[in-house]
C-alpha cells in the first residue's frame, strides 16, 4: 500500500513539474525523489550542468544501510529504474522514462552505501546498440560498468560509468592530460562543483569522479551534435 501511495505522489509530482521550465523541472524531480524514495538517506548538493543542449544532473548519495537493502529501496520505482546490474559489492540501476534517463551507482564500502544519482532530461529515444566508448585509453585505469547511447534531434549523447581503483585526484589527471594530448579544450568557466567540461570541436563532454571506498566512480556524458543540410 504505501508502495502504490508512493508511486501514485511521484507520478502527480512528474506531471505537475513539467509546467516548469525543463531545466528547473529537473532539478525539481531529483528533490522529489529524495524526499519519495529515501527520505533518511544523506543527499548531497544537486550540481548541473547542459550538454548538446540537455540539462544533466548529479547527485551523490551516503545510506547507512547494506548495499541490496539500498538498491531495492532505489528500484521502488518501476517508472524510473527498469534494469539492475549486480556485481561484486556494487549495483548500477538505470531506466529511461519519457524525457528523463536515470542512472544510479551504488558501492558498498565500510562506512554503509556511497552513490551517485544522475538523471539527463532527453529530447530523443534511448538506443541499445553497441557503440564505440568516449574516450578508447580510458581502459588503461577504469573499468566500464555501464554504456548507453541516445539519438535526438539535436544531438547524439553516450553515459557511461567507469571504476578505477585510482584515487579521484588521480584518474582526473590522468584523464585532463590524455585530453589535451588529443586537443580537446578545458571550459573551465562553465565547470561547476565536481564537474569537468571540455570540448573538441563540436563535440562536448562532462565527467565527474567520485571517492567511493578505497576506488573511484566516474561518470561520463558526451554529446555530438547532428549535423544539419548533410555534407
Amino acid at each position: 500500500m504505501n508502495s502504490t501511495r508512493l508511486f501514485m505522489r511521484w507520478a502527480f509530482a512528474g506531471c505537475m513539474l513539467w509546467a516548469t521550465s525543463p531545466v528547473q523541472a529537473g532539478a525539481d524531480i531529483m528533490r522529489v525523489f529524495e524526499r519519495l524514495a529515501a527520505p533518511d538517506m544523506v543527499w548531497e548538493p544537486i550540481e548541473q550542468a547542459t550538454l548538446g543542449g540537455q540539462p544533466v544532473y548529479w547527485r551523490m548519495f551516503s545510506d547507512a544501510g547494506p548495499l541490496m537493502a539500498t538498491a531495492a529501496r532505489m528500484s521502488q520505482f518501476p517508472n524510473v529504474f527498469q534494469r539492475a546490474l549486480v556485481l561484486r559489492n556494487k549495483v548500477v540501476l538505470s531506466g529511461v522514462a519519457g524525457r528523463k534517463h536515470w542512472v544510479a551507482d551504488l558501492t558498498a564500502t565500510s562506512e554503509g552505501v556511497k552513490g551517485v544519482l544522475s538523471m539527463m532530461l532527453l529530447s530523443g529515444q534511448s538506443s541499445t546498440q553497441e557503440r564505440a566508448a568516449v574516450l578508447p585509453w580510458l581502459s588503461q585505469w577504469a573499468q566500464s560498468r555501464y554504456r548507453q547511447t541516445t539519438h535526438s534531434s539535436m544531438a547524439t549523447t553516450t553515459h557511461e560509468v567507469h571504476s578505477a581503483s585510482l584515487p579521484p585526484a588521480t584518474l582526473r589527471r590522468l584523464i585532463q592530460e590524455n585530453l589535451l594530448k588529443e586537443g580537446w579544450t578545458a571550459l573551465s568557466d562553465s565547470s561547476t562543483g565536481s564537474l569537468e567540461q571540455w570540448g573538441k570541436q563540436s563535440v562536448k563532454l562532462v565527467f565527474s569522479a567520485y571517492q567511493v571506498g578505497d576506488g573511484t566512480t566516474l561518470f561520463l556524458h558526451a554529446a555530438e551534435p547532428l549535423r544539419v543540410g548533410g555534407g
